[in-house]
């Protein structure tokens, strides 16, 4: 047998400054990846709310658009589709609601300004003089907002604050259905592909997304869906009563219907009240029983029956999520605080189960 067959193979060994500079190099690679990851973020914040309302929607039409690909077969095509016929129904809608409620709001100004001019408090206050502080504060605040020279001020600074909105609102809802045709086109190949971005398996991936997805649909079904129902009902109770503004202030009870408690008993509550004090107490009783019995027991029987079990999460910490959320990014937190929360609570379980090895946590 030779001498080479008896040789060892031969060892290598890392000197200090490899190992010094293995560290350097990791730590450059860290330093740059954060970098990039803060610029990143950077480019990735003015498309929050276009990227919320896309998925959003996605989720929400997806059966329209798996439909419309089963029926063409071909999914480009299908998906503009979708897209158009999502945009057309959110912009009309959204457009012809807005109409009406630019013509009711000069309305309800007009009507303000007749309320002061005609002092129509003053039976009131006779009747309860312990509510003459009360209406003194009233009349020098709304007249204060109602005054002539005070709402052409306020009118022109809301044109232009209205004229820049709409330019935003435009260039957002453009990238919006940019997007969102991109997220039908694309939903298998993105739902493929979000498993090799997530230190996670794929079986706690699809948990994940699965717990969004019904947070999503609990939101706009359970949440906005119940919202829009309640200020419907709200306003079309204001119209049969002849009440000024039916479609502003029932549009005023959609938007306080998606908070938690009170919602729109903010609205009806004292106009029910201040109808009883000026004595037509049928009107007030028929406000009353209709906001306490059909508006209230809606968030109580309809909203459980439309999100079941698909956001498992208790009243508190869903609204802290929608106020937080409204505070941090606008409307788009009414969606998105919930989904974060929902994101929250997956991402805990798969903790949960990391920590105890797999048992019930």
């Amino acid at each position: 047998m030779s001498e080479g067959h008896g040789e060892e193979p031969r060892r290598v060994t890392m000197t200090a400054p490899d190992v010094r500079r293995d560290q350097v190099l990791l730590l450059v690679l860290v330093l740059l990846s954060l970098g990039v990851g803060y610029v990143c973020l950077r480019l990735v914040l003015p498309f929050v709310s276009p990227l919320t309302w896309a998925i959003t929607l996605a989720v929400i039409a997806h059966p329209l658009y798996a439909w419309l690909n089963r029926t063409l077969g071909r999914s480009a095509f299908a998906a503009a589709i979708a897209a158009l016929v999502v945009t057309v129904v959110v912009a009309g809608t959204a457009l012809w609601v807005g109409s009406i409620l630019a013509r009711e709001a000069g309305t309800a100004v007009e009507t303000g300004q007749q309320f002061i001019a005609e002092r129509r408090w003053t039976g009131v206050v006779e009747r309860f003089p312990a509510l003459a502080p009360v209406a003194d504060w009233l009349e020098r605040e709304v007249a204060s907002a109602l005054g002539r020279e005070q709402a052409l001020a306020r009118a022109g600074q809301w044109v232009r604050s209205a004229a820049a909105v709409s330019i935003d609102f435009a260039v957002a809802a453009v990238v919006t259905v940019y997007f969102l045709f991109f997220f039908f086109r694309d939903d298998e190949r993105l739902l493929r592909a979000v498993p090799h971005f997530l230190p996670l398996s794929r079986d706690e991936t699809r948990d994940v997304l699965r717990q969004m997805r019904d947070a999503i649909q609990a939101m706009v079904w359970g949440t906005l869906g119940v919202a829009v129902i309640q200020g419907t009902l709200g306003g079309l109770m204001f119209w049969w009563l002849d009440l000024p503004a039916p479609l502003l202030w029932g549009t005023v009870m959609t938007v306080l219907s998606v908070l938690p408690m009170f919602g729109a008993a903010l609205v009806w509550g004292p106009v029910a009240l201040y109808l009883a004090l000026t004595g037509d107490i049928g009107a007030a009783v028929i406000l009353t029983l209709w906001g306490a019995v059909v508006i209230g027991l809606i968030d109580n029987f309809l909203k459980p029956w439309l999100v079941k079990n698909k956001l498992r999460l208790h009243a508190v910490p869903v609204f802290i999520a929608i106020l937080g959320g409204l505070y941090a990014f606008g409307p788009t937190g009414v969606v998105l605080g919930p989904v974060t929360l929902a994101l929250a609570m997956g991402l805990l379980d798969v903790w949960k189960r990391h920590v105890t090895r797999g048992a019930p946590a």
